[in-house]
């Protein structure tokens, strides 16, 4: 089995080194844009949308055969990171972009081009880390917890754990979350998320506090969301806390963590409650349709002044028959492409590369800034999105990627890059599987927190993969192993 498992690896990483030599020699053919007319660019642009929708469904299949389940973390992680890497050049196949928020009206067609050449290349390359690193079902290579009593104390570690974080970060978390609910009514979106420089204020040491020790209220609802996996009267109590946070996120015009929350919850009921059949999965992604088309309505209401839950119901049922919500949803998150398109202009025109600088400084945002600095040095290399919008004077947060960050570090030699990423996640999510929940219920814990924590990162620069894991991620695991140590000597005595 494990020769067989090795040969298909082996197997299905020379297909997509194979797909990255043919895009290659299509990048090759094509670099030379500006001698390119617009019906040839155009023509381009969809031939590289052809080979986007390949990819995908080589990358799906490949690990989905490897893994031998569909609905699984990277798969769901994988498709997060094509929406908002390459989403509008895929719906530009089937000339699907809406006109509203086409990146086509910000950007010359060559512009356009010269980026989707570099990300799918990059694409290509995450896949291919990932599969370097893609692991055996069952987690053959990890020690497996044999005894029932051992592993039942590893579970009561990780219910204690989820309780005393819990009851650490609650009072920050509901302070934290009144203070969101007043701006968000009184002053708006744009002064609750800092695009409203009038309503901008500088956070005290206090403030910065009770924001990281907030961070940790979700985590630790994860840990008793699997902890009670047994007991359906307080796993629902857990979820119904989490719904309600998925439902005020969603007010609030947040939408990226309610959505990480959610299908998050959708993946730990899979594996330690009851697995996704077909069915299932049809009627989930109904629910998912009608989710996502919300999406857009949200983008639309939230930067009114005091708006009502009815008011995002009456724009959700108005817009039926006008326009698909749904396929704006997706080109909006596929408007992500446009960091790089603006990065791979002024880069290195105007400003150098960094040559790993970004990365390299992305680990100092661990260390809190007590006067050290006038401007973190995290942010000054680091945070991409942050800096683009200043360069560009940006009112709005245009958001960011790791393909962006790789050509803003090595230019176009930089997709490389994005195989270390793929060896990280490939690795990290291939971690679990159905068996995980009974044999290391603590790697199911962190792998469901890590993945939480870090989901925008897809969409984000080095600091949304960083921070949280130092941050969140690692305290816990050293708390579930400290506790569970010590309920082992307990039970020895």
């Amino acid at each position: 089995m494990i020769n067989n498992f090795r040969s298909k690896k082996l197997l299905y990483i020379l297909i997509n080194i194979g797909l990255l030599f043919i895009v290659g020699l299509l990048v090759l053919k094509t670099r030379d844009i500006n001698s390119m007319s617009e019906s040839g660019c155009l023509f381009w642009i969809k031939i590289y949308g052809v080979c986007g929708w390949i990819s995908l469904g080589i990358a799906l299949y490949s690990w989905t055969k490897l893994r031998k389940e569909f609905i699984c973390l990277y798969n769901l992680f994988l498709l997060l990171l094509y929406l908002f890497t390459y989403a509008q050049c895929l719906l530009f196949v089937f000339d699907l972009i809406p006109e509203i928020i086409s990146i086509f009206r910000y950007s010359p067609k060559c512009d356009i081009l010269n980026a989707e050449m570099f990300t799918i290349l990059s694409l290509i390359c995450f896949h291919i880390g990932a599969l370097i690193c893609c692991k055996k079902p069952n987690l053959d290579n990890y020690h497996i917890i044999k005894s029932t009593n051992n592993s039942a104390l590893m579970n009561t570690a990780i219910k204690k754990v989820g309780l005393i974080f819990l009851a650490f970060s609650a009072p920050s978390f509901f302070y934290n979350l009144g203070s969101a609910i007043i701006i968000f009514l009184t002053k708006g979106y744009r002064a609750l998320y800092g695009y409203d420089e009038a309503s901008g204020l500088s956070l005290s040491v206090l403030d910065k506090v009770v924001n990281i020790t907030s961070d940790y209220f979700i985590p630790a609802l994860i840990c008793l969301l699997i902890a009670y996996k047994s007991s359906r009267k307080k796993r629902n109590i857990i979820l119904y806390l989490l719904y309600i946070e998925i439902a005020i996120g969603l007010f609030l015009g947040g939408r990226g963590n309610a959505i990480a929350l959610l299908l998050m919850i959708l993946v730990i009921h899979h594996y330690t409650v009851k697995q996704i059949t077909f069915r299932k999965a049809l009627k989930y992604s109904l629910y998912g349709y009608f989710l996502i088309s919300f999406l857009t309505v949200i983008a639309q209401v939230r930067g009114e002044m005091n708006p009502s839950i009815l008011k995002y119901i009456l724009v959700f049922f108005n817009s039926f028959g006008k326009e698909n919500l749904f396929i704006t949803a997706i080109a909006e998150m596929g408007f992500t492409l446009y960091p790089l398109i603006m990065i791979m202009k002024i880069v290195p025109v105007s400003y150098g590369f960094l040559y790993g600088k970004s990365y390299l400084y992305s680990f100092t945002s661990i260390i809190p800034n007590l006067g050290f600095w006038d401007i973190h040095p995290a942010t000054v290399y680091s945070r991409g999105g942050v800096w683009l919008m200043d360069v560009l004077n940006l009112s709005f947060g245009p958001g960011y990627t790791a393909c962006a960050d790789a050509f803003r570090n090595f230019g176009w030699w930089g997709f490389w890059i994005l195989t270390l990423f793929g060896m990280l996640f490939g690795k990290i999510y291939s971690s679990v599987d159905k068996n995980t929940i009974n044999n290391r219920p603590e790697i199911f814990a962190i792998v469901m927190i890590f993945a939480y924590s870090t989901l925008m990162f897809v969409r984000g620069d080095n600091v949304y993969l960083v921070r949280p894991t130092f941050y969140i991620v690692l305290p816990i695991f050293i708390m579930i192993k400290l506790i569970y140590n010590g309920l082992i000597k307990s039970n020895s005595i």
